[in-house]
């Protein structure tokens, strides 16, 4: 959680492990964490909440667990959302295919491209 305000200090954030948005101090915490937390622990903070815990710091040890498993829960998909929005690195080109083997009899050297030489001449038959 996120450390406590010194005395006399309004002030109070997220308990989300990386905001510092400022919220009301009965607030666990800012709207946009707050709908990060699973429905059913969103619930069980509500309903261990005692009017007042914020002023006497005072939470029952129950509070006290589902406040931890909700801020490691939204920490978590914090960063299964920070991964998969990481750059992917481009893959490395693919290596040149080896030139097939020769078939049994033939030569591996090149072909020689037959030379142009002289134009043929065209006869006429009649």
């Amino acid at each position: 959680m996120t450390a406590p305000a010194p005395p006399g200090s309004d002030q109070h954030t997220c308990h989300a492990k990386t905001c510092t948005t400022k919220v009301p101090p009965a607030v666990f915490m800012c709207r946009l964490h707050w709908g990060l937390v699973p429905a059913p622990m969103r619930e069980a903070i509500t309903a261990l909440y005692q009017p007042g815990q914020e002023v006497n710091k005072q939470p029952s040890d129950e509070y006290l667990a589902i406040a931890k498993a909700a801020i490691d829960a939204v920490a978590h998909k914090e960063a299964r959302r920070a991964h998969a929005a990481a750059p992917i690195p481009a893959p490395a080109p693919p290596a040149p295919a080896p030139e097939p083997a020769p078939a049994p009899g033939k030569s591996r050297k090149p072909r020689k491209k037959a030379s142009p030489g002289p134009k043929p001449e065209q006869l006429a038959l009649f």
